[in-house]
């Protein structure tokens, strides 16, 4: 009779079961309505993911639905069993040739293989809808903000309801199939309360919170989806020592927080799930869970404590501050620094060093290619249209007369600003946008500038002295802003007539500026010419006339030699004329004839000839001597 109420008490829990799960199918399918046709309305980024719990609580309770039908099927089979076993003719047959039973080997192969497709659904609905957010055009909210608030609280609170109640329930055994629902619904509780707070802060004028904080529920919907495929590979591979009543698609992660007051009952069950034995039962489990929740109080008491630990950087400055207000006379320098933790206070911290810039007129286009691998004409149509200047064009002599003396002309350019951060206070406090006011100063004296200056001044000879005078207004002007800057470059670049449209001259002014730039290049021909000719010049007329008074001095010094050898021997020959007459001629004999053989005959003796070698031998060799004319 006992056995019989049990199973009585199974039929029953599954009809429960049932009207619970049918229950929350209906649930789920009016939220999603009704959410749907709202971020159609409102948009928003918290609130298109709310949709995601939803829709996966729609898939489990329906899951649950199937497993309760089932369930309540197979208790009515064990009760069908029981009362045949009891009847008296049952001794003559078996109870298995009595009617076929295949409830319960229905539910085995459901518990088996449907979470897998259950899991994988999931898997697709989460991708989808994470697609969808990425991808939708008109994601950001808008419309009224109450209303969408107001739509988002009564979801919320109808889902913070339900969760608990189908996790209240879940603690049924027939009923188990429930908590991930409720699980999910909880989940969609907090993304909509999150939805409820961006749309109070857009209402109120306040910076709303609706996309960073859609970023981050966006990665944690991948990280419960990441969670899911590992639990389905760990259930592949568990061991099947002890069964489960669990679906392996129900979240550890989301449990933490659905059921905060079993935080290590769901460790416990996990871990006794895995591996197959009562880990909880272990002297070492009791250990770790008395100690977990101090633990985890210290480390969050630590972590806490860490943020109140700041580091200034090479090359940065900063300040503290203590709920709000700054705390330090002067800036910072590198190191490291204590203050207030968060939220209470904060260090304020920013690159001195590093040169920031600033652009003013056509701003280039970040994800254009390098300029220097792309060259682009002025004859071609290229930026935007509202990035001209006017400047004006001074009337030639012959030009008749305008009403104001000038006439203007449209001119576009591109002008980099390189600044440096020379006062930190002065750039982060007491301007919001210190980079946004410099880029209208610099359009303010740039107009002023170009109202006064020479359209081919700026795109030809007048630039560097424009870039100059430019860099020194501008760095007055931001002085006297106290934007607490120091402009280290200020730069001309692309400056050229507009294209397009009715006012494209570019064409005309590249053959003016052809013919200028052709002229500029004769002249500097020019200038190379003589650069390379008069030095050459000059050095040839120094080296003629250095030459010409080398020749003088020679010439002169040679004559007054001759001349003073010619008196000297003057006065030789009126002492000795003989002497001074065979001088001679034996000098002249020796000088001019070296090289010459000489031949000596005396006037006496005119039938006898002697040759004489006066050449120097190294030694006697009788062989030299002619001895058989010696003796005739």
């Amino acid at each position: 009779m006992e056995k019989y109420d049990q199973m009585r008490n199974a039929a029953d829990g599954a009809k429960t079961a049932v009207s619970i799960a049918v229950f929350g199918i209906i649930a789920d399918a009016i939220l999603l309505i009704v959410g749907g046709f709202t971020f159609r309305a409102t948009g928003g980024v918290l609130f298109a993911l709310s949709l995601i719990p939803l829709f996966l609580s729609l898939l489990f309770a329906i899951s649950a639905l199937i497993h309760a039908v089932l369930s309540g099927n197979v208790a009515r089979e064990e009760e069908e069993k029981l009362l045949l076993a009891n009847r008296p003719e049952s001794r003559l047959l078996q109870t298995s040739e009595d009617v076929r039973f295949t409830a319960k080997r229905t539910l085995e192969r459901y518990v088996r293989f449907a979470p897998y497709v259950v899991a994988v659904i999931g898997i697709a609905i989460t991708a989808y809808g994470l697609n969808f957010v990425r991808t939708f055009p008109d994601i950001a909210m808008r419309g009224n903000a109450i209303h969408a608030a107001l739509i988002a609280a009564l979801m919320m609170l109808f889902c913070v309801f339900s969760g608990a109640f189908f996790n209240g329930q879940s603690r049924a055994p027939m009923c188990r199939y429930l908590r991930p629902a409720g699980a999910e619904l909880i989940a969609a509780f907090f993304v909509l309360a999150l939805s409820v707070v961006a749309a109070i802060c857009r209402h109120n004028g306040i910076s709303s919170p609706d996309a960073w904080l859609g970023k981050i529920v966006f990665y944690l919907f991948i990280l419960l989806a990441a969670e899911t495929v590992f639990n389905g590979i760990v259930e592949f591979y568990r061991p099947r020592t002890q069964e489960e009543e669990r679906p392996f698609y129900e979240s550890r992660l989301l449990a933490l927080f659905t059921e905060p007051g079993g935080v290590m009952r769901n460790i416990a069950a996990t871990l006794d799930y895995q591996f197959g034995f009562k880990i909880s039962g272990t002297k070492l489990y009791a250990l770790i869970e008395r100690s977990f929740f101090p633990l985890l109080l210290l480390w969050a008491v630590v972590f806490w404590g860490s943020t109140s630990i700041h580091e200034i950087k090479t090359g940065e400055r900063g300040f503290r501050t203590a709920f709000g207000k700054i705390t330090d006379a002067e800036d910072l320098a590198p190191g490291i620094y204590l203050c207030l933790p968060y939220p209470f206070g904060t260090t304020e911290k920013f690159s001195t060093a590093q040169l920031q810039r600033a652009f003013v007129g056509e701003i280039p286009d970040k994800n254009a290619p390098d300029a220097l691998k792309e060259i682009v004409l002025w004859t071609e149509q290229h930026g935007g249209a509202d990035d001209q200047f006017i400047v004006a064009v001074p009337q030639e002599k012959d030009a008749p007369a305008t009403a104001s003396g000038n006439s203007i002309a449209f001119i576009r350019m591109t002008i980099p600003i390189l600044y440096r951060v020379s006062d930190l206070r002065s750039y982060l406090v007491d301007h919001s946008a210190a980079d946004r006011e410099l880029t209208l100063l610099g359009n303010e004296i740039i107009t002023e500038f170009l109202a006064s200056s020479s359209m081919d001044a700026i795109m030809s000879t007048g630039r560097k002295d424009a870039e100059n005078r430019l860099k020194h207004q501008l760095q007055q002007r931001a002085d006297a802003a106290k934007l607490g800057v120091e402009i280290v470059s200020l730069s001309i670049l692309d400056a050229h007539p507009p294209t397009g449209g009715a006012q494209d001259v570019a064409a005309s002014y590249q053959e003016v500026i052809g013919a200028l730039e052709q002229k500029e290049t004769s002249i500097l021909e020019a200038q190379a010419y003589a650069a390379r000719t008069l030095p050459a010049a000059e050095a040839e007329a120094d080296e003629r006339v250095s030459g010409a008074k080398a020749y003088e001095h020679q010439v002169k010094k040679v004559a007054a030699a001759e001349s003073d050898r010619f008196t000297t021997q003057l006065k030789t020959y009126l002492v000795m004329p003989q002497m001074f007459k065979l001088k001679a001629y034996l000098e002249l004999l020796e000088d001019e004839s070296t090289d010459m053989r000489k031949f000596i005959i005396s006037s006496k003796l005119r039938d006898e000839i002697y040759e004489l070698n006066f050449e120097k031998n190294d030694r006697l060799d009788l062989l030299d001597a002619q001895i058989g004319n010696l003796g005739k």
